[in-house]
């Protein structure tokens, strides 16, 4: 083998090994957005809810961004209506949506609400605070439910235990749809609200 050969070989094996550590360490370990689509947040998509305990509904709806500190939030605007229809009030509250987790704000001074943490697994736990307050957020399971919007399979539900305020919270969470029931009880097993899916439009 000559000179050249052996050059031209040693070459080849050293492009094959840079090959195989690209493949391992970049496509291997390339970190990926984890059920994102629990929570749809493209623009134009909206839901409808109803409030169990109240006459009428109300929709969100993403609508462009707000500067919270350093972070461009999402709009994510709730307007209430009566049951004929006529617009009543309008709020709006704001979400953050990254590689790892959901971020609720509820206005642009509070502290951001947990509403996920990537990847999503039974009995994932982990903690946030409101007002110095903390919340407890658990990964309960895995089901199918029934809304007025339809049946849906694959729902996570998350409940969020707040001891100071002595509620528990549940959202559940349908793949390509976001949130399609929340409610919250009290310590003492009484009914705080419930809000239940109508019908609504999600674009990733």
């Amino acid at each position: 083998m000559t000179k050249k050969q052996r050059n031209s070989k040693n070459t080849y094996v050293l492009n094959l090994i840079i090959l195989v550590i690209i493949f391992v360490f970049g496509f291997g370990c390339k970190k990926q957005i984890q059920d994102e689509n629990y929570f749809p947040h493209g623009g134009g998509s909206w839901w409808r809810y109803q409030d169990t305990e109240m006459p009428g509904y109300f929709i969100r709806e993403f609508s462009g961004n707000t500067l919270i500190g350093n972070i461009n939030a999402q709009n994510w605007v709730k307007t209430f209506y009566d049951t004929a229809g006529t617009q009543l009030a309008v709020e709006t509250n704001y979400v953050l949506v990254t590689d790892t987790m959901v971020l609720f704000y509820e206005d642009i001074y509070s502290d951001s609400y947990i509403y996920l943490k990537f990847p999503l697994e039974v009995d994932s736990a982990w903690t946030f605070l409101i007002d110095d307050d903390p919340i407890n957020a658990r990964i309960d399971n895995k089901e199918d439910l029934t809304v007025p919007a339809g049946t849906f399979s694959d729902v996570w539900l998350v409940r969020y235990d707040d001891p100071e305020n002595e509620e528990t919270r549940y959202i559940y969470y349908a793949p390509n749809v976001g949130i399609v029931r929340d409610y919250a009880i009290d310590y003492d097993s009484e009914l705080v609200y419930e809000e239940v899916l109508l019908d609504y439009q999600a674009k990733q």
